[in-house]
C-alpha cells in the first residue's frame, strides 16, 4: 500500500518579505531595554500661596500605559524653582497616591520629600530668595505591577511657614517688564525599562 502526503506550498522568501524587522516584541527586549519614553513640558508658571499645605502641579501631571506589568518605571523630575524664603518641598504622588517610598526616612521633625530646596537668603531686609531661581531635580525607580494607564503627579509647597509662597518656572519677584527675568521650563519624565 502507497501512502501519499500532500504539503501546501511553503515558499520561505514571501514568508521573510512579511516580517517585521522595525519592531521587536516588547517581552523579547533584553533587560534593561527603554520600552518607551513619556514626557510633560511644564512651559508656565506656579505659584503655592496655601499655609503650609502642598498643592497639585497640574501642568505636570505625566500618564503612561506599562507595555509589560513587569517593567520598572524610571520617573524623573527637572525643576525651576523659586521662593520667597526658606523652603520648597516636593513629593511624588502615583494615581492620587502618594509614594513615601520616594521620600527620606523621618528624623525628628522635618518633613519627608521627594525634592526638596532651602534658602535662607542673605539676611538683609530684601532677601536675595525674591530673585533666585534654583535647578532641583528627583529621580525614582517604581515597579509598573500593571499595564494600566498610571499617572504621576508632583504636589509643591512650603510645610514650615504659611507666610513664604513658593513657585515653579518663576521667582517671587515675577516682573512681566523685566528683560532680566527669564522664562524657564520644567519637566516631568517616566521611562519604562524591560525587566
Amino acid at each position: 500500500m502507497t501512502v501519499r502526503a500532500n504539503k501546501p506550498a511553503f515558499n520561505i522568501r514571501e514568508k521573510l518579505k512579511e516580517l517585521d524587522y522595525s519592531h521587536v516584541s516588547y517581552d523579547k527586549m533584553p533587560a534593561g531595554s527603554v520600552i518607551q519614553v513619556v514626557q510633560t513640558e511644564f512651559r508656565s508658571s506656579f505659584s503655592n500661596t496655601t499655609p503650609t499645605t502642598l498643592q497639585k502641579v497640574n501642568g505636570l501631571s505625566t500618564t503612561i500605559s506599562p507595555k509589560l506589568s513587569s517593567s520598572k518605571l524610571l520617573i524623573r523630575c527637572d525643576l525651576t524653582v523659586g521662593q520667597s524664603y526658606w523652603q520648597v518641598v516636593g513629593r511624588l504622588y502615583r494615581n492620587d497616591v502618594r509614594v513615601t517610598d520616594a521620600e527620606g526616612i523621618q528624623e525628628g521633625v522635618r518633613p519627608q520629600s521627594w525634592i526638596c530646596n532651602i534658602d535662607y537668603g542673605d539676611g538683609d531686609s530684601s532677601p536675595r530668595s525674591t530673585y533666585n531661581l534654583a535647578q532641583v531635580s528627583a529621580s525614582y525607580m517604581d515597579t509598573a505591577d500593571t499595564t494600566s494607564a498610571l499617572t504621576y503627579d508632583l504636589y509643591y509647597g512650603n510645610l514650615w511657614s504659611g507666610s513664604n509662597p513658593v513657585y515653579i518656572n518663576r521667582s517671587d519677584n515675577f516682573n512681566n517688564g523685566a528683560s532680566y527675568m527669564c522664562q524657564p521650563i520644567s519637566t516631568m519624565t517616566i521611562m519604562e525599562i524591560k525587566q
